[in-house]
């Protein structure tokens, strides 16, 4: 069983949040805890948000508009943010300081640090598996035999890996098999053996 650790009310707190309509954006935030209930499986949390981390372009295109669990037992908010209103991050922070009361949501307990060093820890490694599960779509897509007259057709994982390699540079990866795990795909016969 994994054990998460338990913050109590009134406890600053920083978060990743995700909205119920795209779970593969999260918003890295600093919170306050209004509320804990405990579950049978996970703790959740209900927040105060009085800090965004990103920037205010990235806000505009994703938190606005966003939808987001607005308590225990259910149901969503939609935040009345014009993107007129705000001219710069620091007019927006602003914001949630003077009315943070009508910026709650609540939390999955595991996406709950203590620190912002911790958050960001979790934020990158939740983030790369998005953008390696983005890149494996991309692969699948390109590489579909249908396709075969389309322009970002590739005919061989080789060719795929060759071009990804050089958009990539030096990031870090761990060589072939960190990107032949990425870009795997089961033949036919390996997928019989699965029924």
């Amino acid at each position: 069983m994994i054990r998460n650790r338990v913050y109590s009310k009134g406890e600053i707190v920083y978060a990743l949040i995700s909205s119920t309509s795209n779970h593969d954006v999260l918003f890295p935030t600093r919170c306050v805890i209004h509320d804990v209930k405990h579950g049978d499986t996970i703790t959740e949390y209900h927040v105060r948000i009085d800090q965004f981390f990103d920037d205010l372009d990235f806000l505009k295109r994703f938190l606005f508009g966003a939808k987001f669990k607005k308590g225990f037992d259910g149901g969503v908010t939609k935040w009345k943010l014009l993107r007129k209103n705000y001219k710069t991050k620091s007019d927006f922070d602003e914001l949630m300081v003077r009315s943070g009361e009508s910026y709650k949501v609540v939390v999955d307990g595991p996406m709950i640090c203590k620190t912002k060093i911790e958050m960001m820890e979790l934020f990158n490694k939740i983030h790369n598996f998005f953008i390696e599960h983005k890149i494996y779509e991309l692969f699948e897509l390109c590489g579909r035999s249908s396709y075969s007259d389309g322009v970002y057709y590739y005919k061989s994982k080789g060719v795929f890996k060759a071009h990804l390699l050089k958009f990539l540079g030096d990031r870090g990866y761990d060589g072939d098999k960190y990107l032949d795990d990425i870009l795997f795909r089961a033949t036919s016969r390996e997928l019989d053996k699965i029924d």
